[in-house]
C-alpha cells in the first residue's frame, strides 16, 4: 500500500512538472459522451439557461393574457335583437278576430282564461286579453287585462276589463332574429342537450 502511495506522488510530480494534471483535479463537467465543458463555460451556460428560462415563461404569460383577452370578451355579449313591427290595437283598426288570434298564437299567447300574463280567452268575435308588456321606443309598456270587441273585419270597441275605454294597446314586437353587431352574425343560443 505504502508502494503505491509513493508511485502516485511520483506520478503527479512529473504531471506538474511537464505542466498536465491529474483528471481528478481537472475543473471540468461531463456532458455524456459528447464532450467536457471546463469550469469556465459553465457561468456562461447558467445564465443562458437562466435567459431562456425568463424569455419562455414571459411568452407563457403573453400567450395566456392573448388568449384570455379573446375568450373574456365573447363570453357575456349578448346579441343585438331584431324585431318586427309591435301590434298596436285600436278602436277601428281593420283587422278581424282570426288575424288577432293567429298573431297571439305567433307571439306565443296561451289560450285559456287570460288571468296571467301572455294568455287569452276568445269567444266568438270578443277577446279577453292579458298582454305581457314590453320596453317600446317611448318607454316601457306594462303588462295589461283588455277586452276586445270585433265587428265584421274592424276592431268595434277596445277596453279595460272594468269597462273603462283603452285608446291603444301595443302588443309585443315579434323577435326575427339577433345579431353580433362586431361580426355581423346572426346566431342562436341553444341548450347543451340540443
Amino acid at each position: 500500500m505504502a508502494a503505491s502511495r509513493k508511485a502516485s506522488k511520483a506520478k503527479a510530480k512529473r504531471e506538474k512538472i511537464h505542466g498536465r494534471t491529474s483528471k481528478k483535479d481537472r475543473s471540468s463537467i461531463y456532458l455524456g459522451p459528447f464532450k467536457r465543458v471546463s469550469w469556465l463555460w459553465r457561468p456562461l451556460a447558467i445564465k443562458l439557461c437562466l435567459i431562456a428560462g425568463i424569455l419562455l415563461v414571459a411568452y407563457i404569460i403573453y400567450l395566456d393574457a392573448t388568449i384570455r383577452s379573446s375568450f373574456e370578451g365573447k363570453k357575456w355579449q349578448l346579441p343585438a335583437r331584431v324585431y318586427a313591427r309591435p301590434l298596436e290595437l285600436f278602436q277601428g283598426l281593420r283587422l278581424n278576430a282570426d288575424e288577432l288570434e293567429q298573431e297571439l298564437i305567433d307571439l306565443g299567447y296561451r289560450k285559456g282564461s287570460a288571468t296571467h300574463s301572455g294568455s287569452y280567452y276568445r269567444q266568438a268575435g270578443q277577446f279577453t286579453l292579458h298582454s305581457r308588456g314590453h320596453p317600446f321606443w317611448d318607454g316601457q309598456e306594462s303588462a295589461q287585462q283588455a277586452k276586445i270587441f270585433f265587428r265584421g273585419n274592424r276592431l268595434a270597441k277596445l277596453s279595460r276589463l272594468d269597462n273603462t275605454a283603452l285608446p291603444l294597446l301595443r302588443l309585443e314586437p315579434m323577435e326575427i332574429g339577433a345579431i353580433y353587431p362586431n361580426h355581423r352574425e346572426d346566431r342562436v343560443l341553444v341548450k347543451i342537450e340540443e
